[in-house]
């Protein structure tokens, strides 16, 4: 039993002499019961075949050849008897109620390794709680009494140690074009996985947006063997989901029956065929390409191991023993609709870098909520071989995903403004979720983490202007867009006028932002406290420090609105530090160029910040032409240290255009706003070097046209 990040895992092999397959059900066969540390205990089946199937049957909706026992009655009777027999195994283990109740964790996975092919047929999800637990006769994977239970399933063979988890989704989604599958139910599958895949294409409305989607989802129709073989060969997907029908196969040699995927036949759109799980697997590896890390099988039966006189019978099973970590399945036939739900949950945690254990356990719930006239719950199997610390292989994934979140939210709020509703709340879960993760996690991530976060507090109070660059859209004002009566004919200049998003209130007024508001004035000052921690920690990250002297003079400004703020003199000598470390990096020059640049577009930024300054000759407009010059050779050193795409010249546009855009804007009223917005000419030179916030916008917005003319694009796109 091991501690992994919440979740203990109680491990369960079930053994039997002889060879893996041959073997029916029989209350007679001695079974070997291994579980933690306790002794080896025997253990016998409660039924046989001949009682399985029949039980079995009523489970099946009138499939296969039972339509009498398609009764809600049956079907709930069959499923009491089942949860019972399956019950009564677990209760001849004396030592899992003892290694459950020893688990010090939240959650407890129950792993399943089974060297029967027979065992595997049974539905041990069904299983209630064992005597002696707490919810003893509860479902154990639905109503446990302190600590949910998740059951997965392996086989004892030796398989190599799993490949790292995947942090970039490439998603294949195969689908069978046939009556059969109602164009509704596929297109319902694919905007599950859109929406999965949102954070990743830029918060689209339901990740609709064509050139993004591409990228990281194919679909696949008319799937055959061939065409699956064909896409795995031109490119490695982390993630395989297959929609089709589940069939019955006869294996040549024996005349045997098991269960199969009815595919399409190479190169036809309408006949359909068998496919069995090896043959799945081998497309799955065609090309020499990486086995997808995830294969998820929305069929009947794809879990259904069928005759036990064939080695490997079940879908999931081979897919399993070809190296698929995480083969995921159902055992009996699945609803349509309960398909739409396993494939809207299942990807949402999974792609959300929740542990996969939990992502399963999750979408059963679901299941059981929403499905309540069928049992697809129960007919959920996984099949999972896991990371040998999965506590630290799910935290980098899960971390790795709130970055990706974040930086996408960031792009949106550069194309589209303040985000609302569904975008907003995921935005903000984000960047929670990467806040709490970083007070546990080692001091690297941890320094990201505050970075981040603290990037994420700031652009929630920014009103974020467009970019000039940015196209106009066309067609009706957006969430973010405010309608102006007296600018009704002019599209753009009313978009541009009220780009800056308003709040609401709960009386429906919208308002603008201010430092009054508890919503900014938290996410400033969490946003100072996180970068003066992150450069107190490391002084060499010298934008951290930067950041949080930008923000200390901004808070001042509000608080003294109506006034010409120059530094302090503690903020006079911060700054005076920062350059003097920006000067020593530059001088050293013994280290790599990504550190050169941040170096580099530090000392460009503090050139912007000294305009801020008290002192005399920060007024002389030739002094000012000096310092812009000199800028001006560092952008061009910077680029061509790292070129205009690198993350340091984003970074540094991203931070010229908050100088220029928020936070050294005139304090205006909602008027000035959008007459700014509209065009309306700058402030006479005599204004503009007698006022230190102009200043700064002056020497920002002429370092971001330079940038802009490099080809530096807007930042925050995820890549």
């Amino acid at each position: 039993m091991s501690m992994n990040g919440g979740i203990d895992t109680v491990t369960l092999e079930l053994l039997r002499q002889g060879p893996s397959g041959g073997q029916l059900l029989s209350a007679s066969t001695p079974y070997l019961a291994l579980c933690g540390n306790g002794p080896a205990e025997a253990v016998f089946l409660p039924l046989d075949q001949r009682d399985f199937q029949r039980r079995l049957a009523a489970l099946r909706y009138g499939v296969g050849g039972a339509p009498g026992l398609n009764t809600e009655a049956a079907r709930a009777g069959a499923l009491e008897d089942m949860a019972r027999d399956m019950t009564r195994i677990l209760d001849q283990v004396r030592a899992l109620p003892g290694a459950i109740e020893r688990a010090s964790a939240e959650m407890i996975h129950l792993r399943l390794v089974l060297s029967a092919t027979e065992l595997a047929m049974l539905p041990f999800e069904l299983a209630n709680t064992p005597r002696g637990l707490p919810g003893e006769g509860l479902p154990l994977c639905l109503v446990q009494g302190t600590k949910p239970v998740i059951v997965t399933r392996e086989t004892r063979r030796l398989r190599p140690p799993p490949p790292p988890w995947p942090t970039n989704p490439r998603i294949l989604f195969a689908h069978v074009s046939h009556a059969d599958v109602p164009e509704g139910l596929v297109r319902a599958h694919l905007l599950a996985l859109a929406r999965a895949l949102r954070p990743w294409t830029g918060w689209a409305l339901d990740g609709k947006d064509a050139d993004e989607l591409d990228r990281y989802l194919t679909v696949l129709p008319a799937a055959s063997v061939r065409s699956i073989a064909a896409a795995c060969a031109e490119r490695a997907y982390t993630h395989v989901h297959v929609l089709a029908h589940g069939t019955d196969d006869v294996e040549p040699h024996t005349g045997e029956r098991r269960y199969a995927l009815a595919l399409h036949a190479d190169g036809s759109t309408t006949d359909i065929v068998p496919v069995s799980g090896a043959l799945l697997a081998s497309a799955l590896r065609a090309g020499g390409n990486a086995v997808p890390t995830v294969v998820t099988l929305a069929s009947c039966d794809a879990g259904n191991v069928g005759s036990l006189l064939v080695e490997n019978g079940s879908v999931a099973h081979a897919l399993h023993e070809s190296g698929v970590s995480l083969v995921i399945a159902s055992q009996l036939p699945l609803s349509m609709k309960g398909s739409v739900v396993m494939a809207e949950t299942l990807y949402h945690e999974l792609l959300s870098g929740t542990d996969p254990r939990l992502a399963s356990h999750v979408t059963r719930q679901a299941l059981f909520r929403e499905q309540r006239s069928h049992h697809d719950w129960a007919s959920l199997v996984v099949y999972a071989n896991l990371p040998a610390d999965p506590r630290r292989e799910f935290d980098r994934v899960r971390f790795a995903h709130h970055k990706i979140a974040v930086d996408s939210g960031m792009a949106w709020l550069n194309r589209h403004g303040q985000p609302s509703g569904r975008e907003l709340d995921a935005f903000r879960a984000a960047a929670d979720a990467l806040e709490e993760q970083g007070k546990a996690a080692d001091p690297v991530r941890a320094q990201a983490v505050d970075s981040l976060l603290a990037s994420v507090a700031v652009r929630w109070c920014d009103p974020d202007w467009p970019d000039p660059r940015e196209p106009a859209r066309a067609g009706p004002p957006g969430p973010c867009d405010e309608p102006d009566p007296e600018r009704a004919g002019d599209e753009l200049s009313r978009r541009r006028a009220w780009r800056c998003p308003p709040r609401r209130i709960s009386s429906g007024e919208r308002r603008f932002p201010s430092l009054a508001d508890s919503d900014e004035r938290t996410s400033i000052e969490r946003a100072i406290d996180h970068y003066e921690h992150v450069f107190a920690r490391d002084p060499r990250l010298l934008w951290a420090g930067i950041n949080a002297l930008a923000l200390r003079w901004y808070v001042e400004r509000l608080r003294r609105s109506g006034e010409a703020v120059p530094f302090s003199p503690k903020d006079e000598k911060e700054w005076c530090g920062l350059v003097w470390l920006a000067d020593q990096r530059l001088r050293a020059g013994a280290f790599a160029r990504a550190e050169e640049a941040d170096a580099l577009a530090a000392r460009i930024e503090l050139r912007v910040l000294g305009q801020l300054l008290p002192a005399p000759n920060s007024i002389n407009p030739s002094l000012e032409l000096d310092v812009k010059t000199e800028a001006e050779e560092d952008i061009h050193r910077l680029l061509g240290l790292v070129g205009p795409t690198a993350w340091e010249a984003l970074a540094l546009r991203r931070q010229l255009l908050r100088y220029e855009r928020w936070w050294a804007r005139p304090d205006v009223s909602r008027e000035a706003w959008r007459d700014e917005a509209a065009g309306i000419p700058p402030p006479p030179e005599a204004v503009r070097y007698n006022d230190p916030p102009t200043r700064v916008r002056a020497l920002a917005h002429a370092l971001r046209a330079k940038l802009d003319g490099r080809g530096v694009p807007i930042g925050w796109d995820v890549r």
